[in-house]
């Protein structure tokens, strides 16, 4: 009763700073990031709305949505902080495909002649857009290439603490396992995209917080308050790009020091509580902005929840089934792969798994956990299959999760059995 208490209060507190925040920011005059933003938008333009590193789609850069996060900025009016804060307002060129492909040239037009130019107004209230606490202070000084730039020096530096914290405090496997997973998924990407890093810093700084100030986690009441606060801060701050990443990588060092019976417990208890952040903190958002500007945003948001889980996609601006699309790839990957190959390999991996987790069973129970751990990503695309396939081309990167579990539960378990004692 009393860690329920603590969490009602925690969650007043935090929808305050939320509200009182994102609004602040919003009051910075919208003058002060028109040079900077029409910069930006040149940039974009020059590299292309959606960049392909190596002409490969999941080494895709996504400057068609941080585009749209400039667009946004020179499209707020800062002479009414509220209304800008909550409605989130951005104006596309609706002469392109989808109107997306002109995001460049919307934005910068923006820049050059204001709100008004532009009457046509999309709103995407039904996110908080807390990056915008950082990005638009950003803006008033730098443009889009020196802020990647910035990007990319916190990002890599803060990997590089924290994997030093965890060779230093745990085995080497921990820091080594992370540093592997992170290369599989191309971590060297993220940093060009500002939406991609937002969940790598929440889950890094959480991370280093769970090291650094134990007592955050000392105790399962303690951990409950602090993975709810991760949980409302990814909310806040993400576009539903990889947010299992901030619940499960500060996790699995929490888990470490735990018994077998208590690991167990311990995930499905921070798993609600983290769950709890990011959805009450998310879906509060909504009647904040009605409360304070009397415009509904409730539709928006269940219509979009209603697509995130449902069984279509959008290909080539066509709505397809999900049954289209697997029949439509299947094709094609059958064209390059014989489907008896396919099989062969999948069969082969199935039965060495479970091969691996018979010989190694006594090792294989200690470390379960893992295994459930790296469950995480799998289940939330299944939940969310319609965005997980829509932008597959970085939420792939949530499986860093997975991959790191599995290397963890790999390692671990070929060790001789007097080190997993």
């Amino acid at each position: 009763m009393k860690s329920i208490g603590r969490l009602v209060g925690l969650y007043v507190v935090l929808l305050a700073a939320f509200t009182v925040s994102i609004i602040a920011v919003h009051a910075i005059p919208t003058s002060m990031v028109r040079e900077n933003v029409s910069r930006s938008a040149d940039i974009i333009e020059e590299e292309g709305i959606f960049r392909k590193i190596l002409g490969f789609e999941l080494f895709k850069i996504d400057n068609m949505t941080d585009c749209m996060m400039l667009n946004m900025n020179v499209n707020a009016d800062s002479r009414e902080p509220v209304k800008s804060a909550m409605l989130n307002e951005f104006a596309k060129d609706y002469s392109g495909r989808q109107g997306y492909f002109g995001m460049a040239r919307a934005t910068k037009h923006l820049a050059e002649n204001g709100r008004e130019s532009m009457p046509e107004q999309v709103g995407y209230g039904r996110y908080w857009h807390g990056y915008q606490l950082l990005l638009r202070p950003l803006l008033v000084f730098f443009d889009y290439a020196q802020i990647r730039i910035i990007n990319f020096f916190c990002l890599f530096s803060l990997t590089v603490l924290v994997s030093v914290m965890m060779y230093r405090r745990y085995h080497w496997a921990y820091a080594a396992g992370l540093l592997v997973s992170l290369a599989v998924i191309n971590f060297p990407i993220v940093p060009f995209a500002i939406q991609f890093s937002t969940c790598f810093y929440i889950a890094f700084l959480s991370m280093f917080a769970v090291m650094r100030f134990p007592a955050l986690t000392k105790n399962v009441e303690n951990s409950l308050m602090t993975f709810f606060v991760i949980g409302a801060l990814t909310g806040f701050m993400d576009f539903l790009t990889t947010p299992q990443l901030t619940l499960g990588l500060p996790l699995l060092l929490c888990l470490i020091d735990l018994n077998d019976f208590k690991r167990w417990h311990y995930i499905i208890c921070v798993g609600v509580s983290w769950l709890s952040g990011y959805a009450l903190l998310w879906a509060s958002k909504w009647l904040v902005a009605y409360l304070l500007t009397g415009i509904n945003i409730f539709q928006s948001a269940v219509d979009s929840i209603e697509l995130r889980v449902s069984n279509t996609v959008v290909v080539g601006g066509n709505a397809i089934s999900m049954e289209e699309l697997y029949e439509k790839t299947s094709r094609q990957l059958f064209n390059i792969v014989s489907p008896s190959i396919i099989l062969a390999v999948l069969g082969i991996i199935i039965i060495l798994g479970i091969l691996h987790i018979v010989f190694r069973w006594k090792a294989s129970q200690q470390y379960g956990y893992l295994l459930l751990v790296a469950g995480i990503v799998p289940v939330w695309y299944i939940f969310l299959k319609n965005h997980s396939l829509q932008h597959i081309f970085f939420t792939w990167r949530a499986l860093l999760l997975s991959i790191y579990s599995v290397l963890l539960f790999v390692y671990f378990t070929i060790q001789p059995e007097k080190e997993n004692e």
